[in-house]
């Protein structure tokens, strides 16, 4: 499944999604190619009229429509799994509760931090509870310390900035970046990946750039139109309203083995939330809580 990933793992499938997305060009190219070859050969059939070639073409181009739009809806299907598979690990990378150290070591802390809070309350000067809060918060370097700071950080310095009189803007700057620099990188990447693939999923167009498709020279729409027909170029990055409306016809689903066997354990995950939701609310209602 796709817990215990790491970092290298998101980014990997990240970089398969977009070597399928840059590959769109060739595949497209090559979907072409063999259209076009078709109806060169229906132009050039000379005993077929005008009537007839009309005819075929149109019957070549609502087979053919059908046929690339199985080979786009896979591809982007496939697209698609690799964006979830980076996206879950991510979010699992970021928002993951750090792993506490021994215990000796966190009282150990608890004591210091308790002692640090309150210099930094009577400290009269600004500036120097500021590098002290620096100083503490440099010391220590596990992500499950680093997430306490990040949590009481709005408490850590209202001390400092409510006596900070004509040095409050440049203190809210300096500590401002601080509170950036405390989230460990890999978290802090983590998170970027992650932001980065809900875009990616929640994208329209696949195949067609926009841009290009409002150039008659570089659109595809234009380009597949002779081979395609006019209503299906239409649906070039739309191959789901296609196969919903018509799901005989619809391919085989891509399956990705890992990512469904993850979508499982999730909803038996969120199932066993909502069973243990309930059964405490019983529980709370039956001690008139």
């Amino acid at each position: 499944m796709l817990k215990n990933k790491t970092l290298e793992d998101a980014k990997q499938h990240l970089m398969t999604a977009h070597e399928i997305k840059a590959g769109n060009m060739g595949f497209l190219a090559q979907l072409y190619k063999d259209g076009k070859q078709q109806i060169d050969q229906i132009n050039g059939n000379t005993k077929l009229s005008e009537e007839g070639k009309q005819e075929e073409k149109k019957e070549f181009q609502a087979e053919f429509a059908l046929h690339a739009f199985r080979q786009m809806h896979n591809r982007k299907e496939q697209h698609n799994v690799e964006v979830q598979k980076a996206n879950r690990i991510a979010r699992e990378l970021a928002y993951q509760k750090p792993k506490k150290p021994r215990g000796y070591e966190v009282e150990r802390f608890e004591q210091d931090y308790k002692r640090l809070k309150t210099e930094i309350m009577l400290e009269p000067n600004s500036n120097r509870a500021k590098e002290k809060l620096e100083k503490f918060i440099d010391t220590y370097d596990d992500p499950y310390y680093r997430s306490v700071f990040q949590e009481d950080f709005a408490e850590l310095t209202s001390s400092i900035l409510s006596d900070a009189g004509q040095d409050t803007s440049k203190l809210k700057t300096e500590l401002y970046k601080k509170f950036q620099d405390i989230e460990p990188s890999e978290v802090k990447e983590a998170r970027q990946l992650y932001e980065e693939t809900n875009e990616r999923m929640g994208e329209e167009n696949f195949f067609l750039n926009p841009l290009m498709e409002k150039d008659s020279t570089l659109s595809q729409k234009a380009k597949f139109r002779p081979i395609m027909g006019d209503d299906n170029v239409q649906f070039i990055d739309r191959t789901s309203e296609i196969f919903e409306a018509m799901p005989d016809e619809a391919p085989k689903p891509y399956v990705d083995e890992e990512l469904d066997a993850q979508k499982r354990a999730d909803e038996r995950a969120e199932q066993e939330r909502v069973r243990q939701a309930g059964a405490d609310a019983i529980m709370r209602k039956g001690a008139g809580v």
